[in-house]
């Protein structure tokens, strides 16, 4: 048996020098190869090509507002059992600077995609100068930093002394995060203070976190990647699928996807966030009773975590200082983010949009978005504003935006192939053409309007007529027309029964009378669905080839996030006579959807819409439609009659 192990013997004088010269070789060896090894957990990328956007004309201060008005605020209703309230501000706009050279006006108008500049890895625990905290983009409610800090609970900017005038005033920024209530004390409760958001200059920072004598490193911990940080109430609207997802998502993608449009050649390409905080919301408090919340998060970012208020609360209390009698002695903590948007939605409404015109929070992140030329548009808005989307772009066939096409299909994309459908279907559109108005019929010969009502929007393309002015038209060939009705006559809030039967007859004659005509080319279908009764995924693949949705004013609405992009989409919303909201209006409009608000027999439409009112009745059972005009107002709008 030969022998394995052996007991102790005396090394040489040889030995001992080639076992010292081994140990030394491999210690040169892994000092040369460390630098291509793991980096570790706390590198960061630190962007040096970003200026500071901090410069904001907040004019009158909304604690003025609170003093001068005393006891009138004002309450947002909803249409739902919860209410938004806040104070009305008149903000004026937030001129920031213009962070891309985008043409104002051009036929292609195809931006210089500016190159994304190498970035310089840092470990924050030792670096001798902590980054300085940078703006990109910020509207009310809506901002976009990098690298910003939290301790305590504190959102910091870092900067020199010089930047603390520029810094945008926290009121439009951010909120104590409060349940919103109908009264002067909570108001002022819910107005930010220097607990919530600060700024903190370098000598500052560094005297509370960073390295001293008896301590080798910062006390900074990056939080690797990109974060959304929610700071909605987490029982009252977040619980929600219009206001999570139609508001808060829809906001969100529509602010993150632009703020990378020039650093990117493909809407796919855009990098999704990797964490969400809702940071008042407990684990189960950012669910909808139907499930669409979390369905739209996980379907369209998959590797996205979520983290709630107790994780919050968990970074609040670990960057917490110790409290002792050596003032010297207390060391705080704080936690990096590199990027990070954050959302409020108190401080929307102190911005002009959503505060004074729509009651909209994510009205403030689109329209920034398109003031600056920065929103992929699809090609058929009928709201963009002039001078930065021209006409003959809007005209073009394809709209080229480095590649570019709709800002929220990436979103809708996704949750349509989760479900299983088809994300192309539908959307084949026919070429838009500008042409003169034809002529339309004298109102009293309309078929289907009662006694002398007749639809806004023909009386808006009359006028269009004789101004000489053009309307964009498309021919009404190949594409399929698909009416979705969403019934809620099991619902709280219905039309009147005749009434809900006469308008299924009047779709259905329609839809056979198209089918039948000689010479159509289109295919018509008719669906009428009860959301309830269907699962998640059948509901998204059947509004995955809707062309016109309609339904009584309600949260199956927020399905018009997935109709197909096409000049022809249409959502027709039913309201009690006298009685309208914003919600369903400003989020199809967002999406070149044309809207129509119906009270029983007669149309509105942007830009002649209804004041906001919730008139007795507008919750109730018995909500009028006069079927034979909506199907008529469905075939002027597929046949280009109507805007």
């Amino acid at each position: 048996m030969p022998v394995l192990i052996r007991g102790p013997t005396r090394l040489s004088g040889r030995d001992a020098f080639l076992v010292l010269l081994g140990a030394f070789s491999m210690h040169i060896f892994s000092l040369l190869s460390a630098p291509f090894g793991d980096s570790g957990k706390n590198d960061i990328v630190v962007s040096t090509h970003f200026n500071s956007t901090w410069h904001v004309d907040v004019g009158e201060h909304p604690q003025d507002v609170l003093d001068r008005d005393k006891g009138k605020a004002k309450e947002k209703e909803e249409s739902h059992p919860n209410k938004e309230v806040d104070l009305i501000f008149d903000s004026p706009k937030h001129e920031l600077p213009q962070l891309l050279d985008v043409p104002s006006s051009s036929p292609g108008f195809t931006p210089k995609v500016i190159p994304p500049v190498e970035p310089v890895r840092l470990d924050i625990r030792t670096v001798t100068d902590l980054p300085h905290t940078t703006v990109e983009h910020h509207a009310p409610g809506w901002t976009l930093f990098r690298d910003i800090y939290m301790s305590n609970g504190t959102l910091f900017v870092l900067g020199p002394e010089s930047a603390r005038s520029s810094l945008p005033d926290r009121f439009y920024v951010t909120s104590t995060g409060l349940k919103a209530e109908n009264n002067e004390e909570n108001i002022r409760a819910r107005l930010p203070t220097e607990r919530e958001f600060d700024f903190i200059n370098e000598q500052d920072a560094k005297r509370k976190w960073g390295a001293r004598d008896d301590i080798e490193k910062n006390r900074v911990w990056t939080v690797e990647g990109s974060t959304i940080l929610f700071n909605d109430p987490g029982d009252q609207f977040i619980n929600h699928y219009y206001h999570f997802v139609a508001e808060s998502l829809f906001g969100a993608w529509a602010f993150w996807s632009s703020a990378h449009a020039s650093k990117v050649n493909s809407l796919d390409e855009v990098p999704p966030p990797d964490r969400f905080i809702l940071s008042h919301s407990q684990p189960f408090g950012w669910r909808d009773g139907p499930g669409f919340n979390s369905y739209f998060l996980r379907a369209a970012f998959p590797s996205m975590t979520v983290e709630t208020q107790l994780d919050w609360e968990d970074r609040i209390t670990h960057t917490r200082q110790p409290i002792d009698n050596d003032a010297e002695g207390q060391y705080g903590r704080a936690y990096h983010f590199p990027t990070l948007m954050l959302m409020d939605r108190s401080a929307s409404f102190k911005g002009a949009i959503c505060g004074s015109r729509n009651q909209r929070i994510a009205a403030e992140s689109v329209e920034y978005m398109k003031s600056k030329g920065l929103l992929a548009p699809y090609g058929w808005e009928y709201d963009m504003p002039e001078g930065v989307y021209s006409a003959d772009r809007l005209k073009e066939e394809k709209i080229v935006y480095g590649g570019k096409r709709g800002w929220w299909e990436y979103v809708r994309k996704r949750v349509v192939e989760f479900a299983g459908g088809n994300a192309d279907e539908g959307i084949k559109v026919d070429k838009v053409e500008v042409k003169k108005e034809e002529v339309v019929k004298d109102e009293a010969k309309d078929a289907g309007l009662r006694g002398a009502n007749i639809l806004q929007a023909q009386a808006q393309a009359r006028k269009a007529k004789a101004a000489g002015s053009t309307a964009v038209t498309t021919s009404a060939e190949n594409a399929p027309v698909v009416i979705t009705y969403i019934s809620r006559q099991g619902g709280r809030r219905r039309l009147i029964h005749e009434d809900h039967k006469k308008l299924v007859e009047a779709l259905d004659e329609l839809v056979e009378r198209k089918n039948k005509e000689e010479g159509q080319k289109r295919k018509w279908e008719m669906n009428v669905v009860q959301a309830e009764r269907m699962s998640r995924d059948e509901q998204v693949r059947t509004m995955s080839r809707t062309t016109v949705l309609l339904g009584v004013h309600g949260n199956g609405l927020s399905h018009l996030l997935l109709l197909p992009p096409s000049p022809l989409a249409t959502v027709i919303e039913m309201f009690f006579p006298q009685g309208f909201a914003h919600d369903y209006e400003y989020t199809s409009r967002a999406l070149g959807i044309r809207h129509f608000a119906v009270w029983n027999d007669t149309a509105h439409t942007w830009p002649d819409v209804p004041r906001v009112n919730y008139p007795e009745g507008f919750q109730g059972t018995e909500i009028p439609a006069d079927g034979a005009s909506i199907a008529k107002l469905i075939e002027d709008r597929i046949e280009g009659r109507l805007p």
